[in-house]
């Protein structure tokens, strides 16, 4: 009897042990080193109207490498078509600075754009906005009901965050999330808990408005591949 009592009791102190020390799923967003302040990773983008009116095109973008900036398709589309350039000015990418103030810098160019897929790929050397890392193996690392967060510019406030969750992976090139965007969130950064980002929010269910469309990190990827740009 003894005996079994001792076992009993190492028994349970080997459960009380383990159960204490099993790490439990979070969805506090703890951001890794890299970069310190997420909001030295995204950029305002704003081409002003040079017919008058004082209108803007605004839209949100995010660094991939020192080099070059990503932001959504459909912004680039517009801002390259004739009947809007021949009135623009040119693309400023808007970032913060280490005091938080705006300041900006000009020359950004359209290098490709995936119509399909609703990306654009920008160049501007030494834009000054810190580079985001993107998910590899999409499939495997993200999952439905992940928390997620979306920072950019809505109607030219910057910078923004809307908080939300994954809700559907994948579908005709596509991702879902559960966050409210708006005008000016065009190309703004979906980010997981350790601030890589997941996917490129591109549009807003006009329905329900805390329902968002993201382009997969995955076909991001493969945008840039195709592109000649292939990161470590």
């Amino acid at each position: 009897m003894n005996y079994f009592k001792g076992l009993l009791a190492i028994l349970l102190a080997s459960a009380v042990a383990y159960s204490c020390c099993v790490p439990q799923k979070t969805v506090e967003f703890k951001f890794i080193e890299r970069p310190k302040n997420i909001y030295s990773s995204i950029a305002k983008l704003q081409v002003d109207l040079l017919d008058g009116s004082g209108s803007s095109a605004v839209a949100t973008a995010f660094a991939i490498d020192k080099r070059r900036l990503i932001t959504a398709g459909h912004y680039c589309e517009v801002i390259s078509s004739p009947q809007v350039l021949l009135f623009a000015g040119p693309i400023q990418v808007i970032i913060l600075n280490n005091n938080e103030e705006q300041f900006t810098i000009s020359g950004a160019k359209i290098v490709a754009i995936d119509h399909k897929n609703d990306l654009c790929l920008l160049y501007l050397k030494g834009h000054g906005v810190v580079p985001l890392e993107i998910v590899k193996r999409y499939r495997q690392n993200v999952h439905v009901g992940d928390p997620i967060k979306v920072v950019g510019a809505p109607l030219g406030y910057f910078p923004v965050e809307a908080d939300g969750k994954i809700v559907q992976l994948n579908s005709k090139g596509q991702g879902v999330i559960s966050a409210p965007i708006g005008p000016g969130h065009s190309g703004s950064p979906v980010i997981d808990v350790n601030m890589k980002v997941v996917g490129v929010a591109v549009a807003a269910y006009t329905v329900y408005n805390k329902v968002s469309i993201m382009t997969p990190a995955n076909t991001l990827l493969k945008f840039l591949r195709d592109n000649g740009v292939y990161l470590r």
